[in-house]
């Protein structure tokens, strides 16, 4: 038997494959025939079915694969809101200076 490779599958095929799951007469070999996965991601899809259909409220991220947290924590949260502040002044802001401004907020949390 040959290995498959491995398909990373965006979060609106993972609904769909929840979808073709709910129908009776489907079983996991059938559906993962269908979309060409194998059978233990079906699996794992199926798993993940409450938190997939929580993400579906956010449409932003229904063409993405995965789904990331951006913090805005640390130094890049604190530069993100100077950065914000000085834009809504009307500032012009260059690449040179936010690394400036990077550079030097790290030095402080040393």
């Amino acid at each position: 038997m040959a290995c498959k490779k491995r398909v990373d599958l965006s979060f609106d095929v993972k609904l769909q494959v929840l979808d073709a799951l709910e129908n009776p007469e489907a079983t996991i070999m059938k559906v993962a025939e269908k979309f060409s996965i194998s059978k233990s991601q079906v699996g794992r899809i199926k798993q993940s079915k409450e938190s997939l259909r929580e993400l579906q409220q956010s449409p932003s991220i229904l063409g993405k694969k995965r789904k990331r947290d951006q913090e805005q924590n640390g130094v890049g949260g604190a530069l993100a809101h100077w950065m914000t502040d000085k834009v809504a002044q009307g500032a012009r802001l260059s690449g040179h200076l936010l690394k400036k401004k990077s550079y030097r907020a790290c030095s402080k949390q040393r």
